[in-house]
């Protein structure tokens, strides 16, 4: 070999070193950085349980058993990852075993301690029908806790399956396949998301519960268990179909994604997405505002804090304080940052609890199976839809996108609240379903058509029609009257739903055709007919009219056949009825007309009753009302009193109200007709006073009408004449006989005064006269004087003493006065 040779090889050589050492270094870095943690354990406490990943999981087992361990010894909680304890000599042993590429100190995890589904309205959801009512039936919810009380009334025949790891704590193993709940943690956050009782009904009332018991009776556990756990879900999910992993628990403090932190439950995560598995974690109760606990911080879970979901005032929590609460306002004991994803209700939370019972709990533990529920939701609905499942990230997506957004103040982040409503209305893809088409035909020219269909879809929105290439309502009623005969119509039903989804029928269509057109002169429908014969009368046109048959009370009179011609019927009635007209061209189109008709059995109307006063005063008013009866209705009432005046009808009478224009006795007359114009009438008559007209009629005196006559005169003592007494010796007098004449015009022209000046008038006129017999003493025309005439009468007598009475008072009253004064 030459020089050249040799030098190449051991370049070679070198180099293959090189690449050697540094790969191997590059591989111990890595490591080291995971041992500082599990140094200090076992340097804390002797030893320290450790999770270790293995490049090929057959080689782990000949590696272990050459460091002297025993098969037993070692848990495998995936497929190359094992769980084991150690100290500082095995620690070291492992460090050389070139198989093993990532050490993880295993850690302690713990639990995270009904308006809440109206809120989220899962409840709407739960009323809505695809196929099904959408309460997650059928989907399958792993959830990893302290167990479930699977003999609770509000999880029958759904815990389809049950798992325990947990260290000592299944039934006094580490493995079981019980997963009796001693804790009541795990069967509350059960409840939440699938209870189905008569006081609770959890977010998915019928979704299937797979309880994986990971926890003991305080809640607490080891990440090794979490993680056989997640994997146990991941193998069975298509036995029990798995689509969501809740996990109410955690532990750590981390402001980013941890992944580098957890390997073995990052892959095991990992998996359960690749799975199609939605992986659920609560953020934590710290109040921490900068970071949230294990495993919510890996990257792939979707993270849950915790809102409230009514208002409970001032709220105490230890590590924080609400000094005020309302709805959707976010609890201060929620661990957040960037990195949390959801809220969900999660305090107050009424669930159910051990021995049958229920509780009330707080936390994001809470929060958590409102998410797991709703997913449950989804992943139902698209099942039905399309046969087909959302992924972990689309299903994230959605919650996020169609949440209630809630403002942080305490971190100036926006979070996403689930609405479980708008998420499912989002992802409906399915348009609505048509069915029951009313489908037209044989249309004739003239007809109204109505169409109608039934679509169904838990979201629909609207139903329309296209009739000719042109948009309709459904309640859209057609009037062929527009078309020609032997045009064709063409139409399409239509449904959308919110979400715009839009499904059609099929493209119908039918023919305008014609039909015979009938025309009934009379009678017109509703008619009222005469008790005895009647006339019909009707006409018929068509293109090719066959025959046309008028039937009456269901008895058939004749057939026409001749288009166009008037044909008449004298039928004798006797009973109510109706009458048809139908006819048939000849290609056997068909069409009827149908009219009712009232025979009047009682011919012309009859008084039933009437009122009137008899007899009234002059100016005095009148009303006449008068009730009728007939079998048919009343046309027309009328009045005759000084020419006819139509009665205003008030039910049940008709009335007429007036002033009589005349005295005496007034003769009136009422006429009426029916609809068939028979005309019946009532006459009568009262009479009217004429006193008070102003006019002294002959059969009025003064006594029996003063204010028409005037009042009768009384007896006078001056009124004999003649010589002797008062009577004679009158001097003449410028009054004649011209004066009385005047005096008694007078006594007419001031009829219109009021009572007592009428009585005044009347005691003056009396004294006229008395004065005017008193002057005419003869018949010759010559005037006497007459001396003045004192009058005593007993009035004026007495008038005289009071007033001499009076007068000798006064006097006394001052002499008293003068007499007290001195």
């Amino acid at each position: 070999m030459g020089k050249t040779a040799i030098a190449v090889v051991i370049i070679l050589l070198f180099s293959v070193s090189l690449v050697m050492a540094l790969s191997s270094n590059s591989k111990i870095d890595v490591r080291i950085n995971t041992f500082e943690n599990i140094e200090k354990e076992i340097s804390s406490k002797g030893n320290a349980r450790v999770i270790i990943t293995t490049n090929n999981a057959k080689q782990i087992g000949m590696a272990s058993v050459g460091l002297g361990y025993k098969k037993n010894n070692i848990k495998k909680i995936g497929e190359k990852t094992y769980v084991l304890d150690v100290d500082n000599k095995k620690l070291e042993e492992l460090k050389q075993d070139k198989n093993i590429y990532s050490f993880e100190l295993d850690q302690e995890i713990h639990a995270f301690l009904s308006e809440s589904v109206p809120l989220v309205r899962s409840d709407i959801v739960n009323s809505l029908v695809y196929n099904e009512n959408i309460t997650g039936k059928n989907v399958g919810i792993c959830i990893l806790d302290t167990g479930i009380d699977k003999t609770h009334e509000a999880f029958q025949d759904r815990v389809v399956n049950e798992k325990c790891f947990c260290n000592g704590c299944c039934q006094g193993f580490d493995i079981s396949d019980d997963a009796t709940d001693d804790n009541g943690h795990g069967t509350h956050v059960a409840g939440i998301a699938a209870a189905n009782s008569n006081i609770v009904r959890g977010v998915a009332p019928e979704a299937n519960i797979i309880a994986v018991k990971i926890l003991d009776n305080k809640g607490d556990g080891d990440l090794s268990d979490a993680i056989l756990g997640i994997n146990y879900c991941i193998k069975n999910k298509d036995l029990f179909n798995i689509n969501i992993i809740s996990m109410s628990f955690g532990g750590g403090s981390y402001p980013n994604y941890c992944d580098g932190d957890f390997p073995s439950y990052r892959d095991a995560i990992n998996l359960a997405v690749a799975n199609n598995i939605t992986v659920v974690a609560a953020s934590g109760n710290s109040a921490n505002l900068t970071s949230i606990a294990a495993p919510a911080c890996i990257e792939n879970v979707t993270s849950v804090g915790a809102i409230y979901d009514a208002n409970f005032g001032l709220v105490p929590w230890g590590v924080c304080t609400d000094s005020e609460t309302s709805v959707d306002k976010i609890a201060c004991f929620t661990n957040r940052n960037n990195l949390l994803d959801l809220l969900a209700p999660g305090t107050a939370i009424y669930s159910t609890w051990l021995s049958n019972s229920y509780s009330t709990g707080h936390g994001t533990s809470q929060a958590v199976p409102h998410v797991s529920g709703a997913i449950a939701l989804l992943q139902q609905y698209k099942k039905e839809e399309s046969n087909s499942t959302l992924t972990p990230l689309e299903i994230e997506t959605i919650l996020k996108q169609t949440g209630k957004q809630i403002y942080d103040s305490s971190t100036n982040l926006t979070f996403s609240r689930i609405d479980v409503y708008e998420a499912l209305e989002s992802i409906d893809e399915k348009a609505p379903s048509i069915y029951d088409f009313k489908i037209q035909e044989n249309i004739k020219n003239n007809e109204n058509i109505t169409f109608d269909f039934n679509a169904s879809d838990i979201f629909l929105n609207s139903k329309y029609l296209e009739i000719n290439s042109q948009i309709y309502p459904i309640d859209y009623i057609l009037d062929t009257s527009q078309f020609s005969i032997s045009d064709t119509v063409t139409y399409r039903y239509y449904a959308n739903d919110t979400n715009n989804n839009t499904n059609s029928s099929d493209l119908f269509s039918f023919k305008i055709q014609g039909y015979p057109i009938i025309n009934i002169i009379s009678p017109s429908n509703n008619s009222y007919l005469l008790n005895g014969t009647n006339e019909f009368s009707y006409y018929a046109t068509d293109d090719d009219l066959a025959n046309c048959t008028l039937s009456v009370n269901n008895q058939e009179f004749f057939n026409q056949t001749t288009n166009g011609t008037i044909m008449n019927q004298t039928i004798n009635l006797q009973e109510d009825g109706s009458y048809t007209v139908y006819c048939y061209d000849a290609l056997s189109n068909y069409n009827e007309e149908i009219n009712f008709f009232t025979v009047d059995l009682t011919n012309e109307p009859e008084v039933e009753n009437i009122n009137f006063v008899s007899s009234l005063s002059y100016n005095q008013p009148q009303n006449i009302t008068v009730t009728l009866k007939d079998y048919d209705p009343i046309s027309e009432v009328f009045i005759d009193i000084n020419g006819n005046q139509t009665m205003t009808y008030i039910n049940p009478y008709y009335e007429y109200s007036f002033i009589p224009p005349a005295c005496g006795n007034i003769n009136f007359i009422i006429y009426f007709k029916d609809a068939l114009n028979y005309l019946g009438k009532y006459e009568n008559s009262f009479t009217v006073s004429c006193c008070g007209n102003s006019v002294c009629d002959n059969s009025e005196t003064c006594s029996s009408c003063s204010s028409d006559c005037g009042a009768c005169s009384s007896s006078s003592s001056g009124g004999s004449g003649g010589g002797g007494g008062g009577g004679g010796g009158h001097s003449s007098s410028s009054v004649t006989t011209n004066s009385v004449s005047s005096a008694n015009e007078t006594i007419v022209q001031k009829q219109s005064l009021s009572q007592d000046e009428k009585n005044n008038e009347t005691l003056e006129s009396e004294k006229q006269q008395e004065e005017t017999n008193e002057v005419s003493g003869s018949t010759t025309g010559l005037a006497v004087k007459a001396p003045p005439k004192i009058l005593f009468n007993w009035k004026n007598i007495v008038a005289g003493l009071v007033l001499l009475c009076l007068l000798f008072a006064g006097i006394k009253d001052l002499h008293i006065f003068h007499k007290r004064k001195k």
